[in-house]
């Protein structure tokens, strides 16, 4: 018995003095940095989503320093569509774009539940790939790397809250749990998404959407959750960085969802959400061009029509 309540008091004193170093590190990180100028990185990964890929950059762009952009197993234009708005907007300098050079398999393959996939074809590698381009880029740099997805639009009044917070708490990183408003896109109608499932789960906390501090980029690495039904990647960080992450609830985007609907049901937009789809997003599908302009918005008005 004594053993053991030795062996706990000094576990505790361990996790104690690491949150110490943790949090002196920190001041230390933003004190020694606080004259340079911060890096906002945005870390994108393109996947088949030619209709709402330049929506997205248009609404992340402003508040972008750096955009790396990852791919692999591109079979529609949606490559070619950011090339030539890069070329048109002349953001050469902006964007880092890499081809991953392996196979990936995407969350719902069967081989990740038989056990039949290489590590170099899993969704943790594929990330990976590109975060050790963003912590290159994050060193010695305040600001901060945000996970942008291809098929979402953006409203940045939260990133820019995300980022005092992280100033003024000195959080490691930022989850954020709820999000944004999930769609989904079928037939040329626009449906809310009553339910839908949270991945990339740090310290019991779950989200979609992660923002991390430069200061603490070098310690987050992704691995692999796998479930009868999903496979998806991880956020790791260790345990005695547990007080320093903030899950982070503002309403952050709207998500464009063109996959087979295989979780939760179709419900209507708010009078709420159908005014910030109007004032916020709609402006940039049409300005994009993009086939998503024509979609028919589901209200409570209109749901059965």
């Amino acid at each position: 018995m004594k053993k053991n309540n030795k062996k706990n008091n000094r576990l505790n004193f361990y996790n104690f003095l690491q949150k110490k170093t943790i949090r002196l590190l920190l001041k230390l990180r933003y004190l020694l940095l606080a004259f340079r100028k911060p890096v906002k990185i945005g870390f994108l990964r393109l996947y088949n989503e030619e209709n709402t890929i330049i929506p997205c950059l248009m609404s992340v762009i402003g508040m972008t320093d750096i955009i790396v952009l990852i791919y692999s197993d591109i079979e529609d234009s949606s490559l070619e569509l950011v090339r030539r708005y890069i070329k048109n907007n002349r953001l050469e300098k902006k964007f880092i774009i890499r081809r991953y050079p392996h196979k990936v398999f995407t969350q719902h393959a069967p081989e990740y539940r038989s056990g039949k996939v290489k590590p170099e074809n899993t969704l943790a590698a594929y990330y990976e790939f590109g975060y050790k381009i963003c912590r290159r880029l994050a060193r010695f740099r305040n600001g901060f790397i945000f996970k942008i997805d291809a098929d979402q639009i953006y409203m940045n009044n939260c990133f820019t809250r995300a980022e005092e917070m992280m100033k003024k708490k000195k959080y490691a990183v930022i989850i954020n749990s709820s999000g944004g408003y999930n769609g989904y896109v079928t037939e040329g109608k626009f449906y809310s998404l009553c339910r839908r499932p949270r991945h990339g789960c740090l310290n019991g906390e779950c989200g979609d959407h992660l923002i991390i501090s430069n200061a603490f980029a070098e310690f987050v690495r992704f691995s692999m959750s796998v479930t009868d039904d999903h496979a998806w990647e991880v956020l790791s960080l260790p345990k005695a960085f547990s007080p320093f992450v903030k899950p982070f609830c503002g309403i952050m985007w709207f998500h464009f969802n063109h996959k087979p609907l295989k979780e939760g049901r179709l419900c209507p937009f708010t009078p709420a959400q159908y005014a910030e789809y109007e004032e916020k997003i709609l402006p940039l599908l049409i300005k994009a061009d993009s086939p998503c302009k024509e979609l028919s918005v589901k209200t409570e008005k209109n749901f059965f029509n």
